[in-house]
């Protein structure tokens, strides 16, 4: 599928486009592959195909953002390059997955990421790299990973003045639960600087029922707050199955007061108070 969809987009790269320079003209290539028009209106979803006659026309929902408003025209015509060629035997699963990667690797060609990827994982170059391809961090992430073997995860929150709340994650680990807020991670967040410049902090977050610490790279804004972590290692401080299976025995034994049963040891699962939030400090010393 991911194959098909990446020799599909060179296709019509190579056909439609009059430039292949990032970022894309995708609105240039809907209008040279027969659409008749790109219009805002409400109703589910992102986006979709309106076919009416011989018109096709794409609709995308007002006031999406520009990044995600891209994405969803390319991938919208990611559907019309289907019906052009009468492909109507994949399911509809399979169909959105391949419209998703078709739309990344018309965006994002496969031989300007792979030459654009070959860096830092950092959240400032993902900053730089889904800006210059005028889409958003999180489809510019699953772009990275795709080519460039990039193993980090995005996590978003948003305030509302008093707190923080986690609201996306981005590019999780395999079998990593969901993560969310750490009773210290809304403190790190007020703390932080919120001109927009990227910070490296230690960033406590909630994983299962374990608080974890996690190196982060952190940007704060008017809009809310993103992280760039390696969940993999802070997945590596998590409890094994024994460890939790062998705990819920003794805390078991010790609420039954069975003969023999120890004192009570913190569970290694147990959510505990995480220590005074700690800030990274860079080479030349400074905060």
């Amino acid at each position: 599928m991911t194959d098909w969809a990446e020799r599909a987009a060179t296709n019509v790269l190579q056909r439609y486009a009059v430039s292949a320079t990032v970022p894309i003209d995708v609105q240039q290539i809907a209008e040279r592959m027969g659409i008749s028009g790109i219009v805002e209106r409400g109703g589910h979803g992102d986006g979709r195909l309106e076919v009416e006659g011989r018109c096709t026309r794409i609709v995308v929902r007002p006031r999406t953002a520009p990044g995600r408003r891209r994405f969803t025209i390319a991938h919208e015509l990611g559907h019309h390059y289907l019906r052009q060629r009468e492909i109507r035997s994949l399911a509809p699963s399979a169909e959105e997955r391949f419209c998703n990667r078709f739309a990344a690797a018309v965006l994002m060609p496969q031989a300007w990421t792979e030459t654009r990827g070959d860096q830092d994982e950092t959240l400032a170059a993902l900053f730089t790299f889904a800006a210059d391809a005028e889409v958003s961090l999180s489809a510019g992430l699953l772009r990275l990973r795709q080519l460039c073997g990039w193993r980090g995860s995005l996590l978003r929150w948003r305030s509302d003045g008093k707190t923080w709340q986690l609201f996306a994650a981005t590019g999780l680990p395999p079998q990593t639960p969901l993560p969310s807020s750490a009773p210290a991670t809304s403190s790190i967040l007020d703390r932080a600087n919120t001109d927009g410049a990227c910070e490296q902090w230690v960033l406590p977050l909630l994983l299962g029922s374990s608080v974890v610490d996690t190196f982060a790279d952190l940007r704060i804004s008017q809009r809310g707050a993103v992280a760039f972590v390696d969940l993999r290692s802070a997945s590596r401080q998590l409890p094994s199955k024994a460890d939790r299976i062998a705990t819920m025995w003794q805390e078991l034994a010790e609420m039954l007061d069975a003969p023999g049963s120890r004192p009570s040891e913190v569970s290694k699962h147990r959510l505990v108070e995480p220590p005074p939030p700690r800030r990274l400090k860079d080479s030349s010393g400074s905060r």
